[in-house]
């Protein structure tokens, strides 16, 4: 009777331990994956925004100007438009970090970090909205820390 007891003891451990090591694989499989799927589903939105800074800081109002949402580029009226809405604000940056990517239906947010001209440093606001399949900067706040 003992050792049938003592059997069943160590068959239940080990059980246990599968079930914790099992468990610990699910979770960490699902961290890893919901943060590739989050990725692989915010990546339009961060092309965009990579874009659209990147041709500001070259001074390529033109390429920025096309990357915006129609409603904005209304907003806008023109290319100096774009062009005197950050450099009246002084706000142009020369390097960054995106790091967070909001998604629901056709609006988008992706914020970030960065530095701009004379080595301030800024946080940087992108809303972005879904027209005809593309992803386009609808607004943008970039604010000196």
């Amino acid at each position: 009777m003992d050792k049938i007891y003592f059997d069943m003891k160590q068959k239940f451990k080990k059980v246990f331990i599968l079930l914790i090591i099992g468990l610990a694989a699910v979770f960490l499989a699902w961290g890893y994956f919901s943060g590739a799927f989050n990725a692989f589903i915010t990546r339009e939105l961060a092309a965009t925004s990579e874009k659209f800074l990147a041709a500001v800081k070259t001074d390529d109002y033109d390429t920025a100007f096309s990357l915006c949402s129609s409603a904005f580029k209304n907003e806008l009226g023109s290319v100096d438009g774009l062009r005197e809405a950050i450099a009246h604000r002084d706000a142009i940056p020369v390097e960054w970090k995106l790091n967070l990517f909001r998604m629901k239906g056709n609006n988008g947010e992706v914020e970030g970090t960065g530095n701009l001209t004379r080595g301030r440093r800024a946080v940087i606001n992108l809303a972005l909205a879904r027209e005809n399949r593309n992803w386009l900067i609808s607004g943008f706040l970039i604010e000196e820390q």
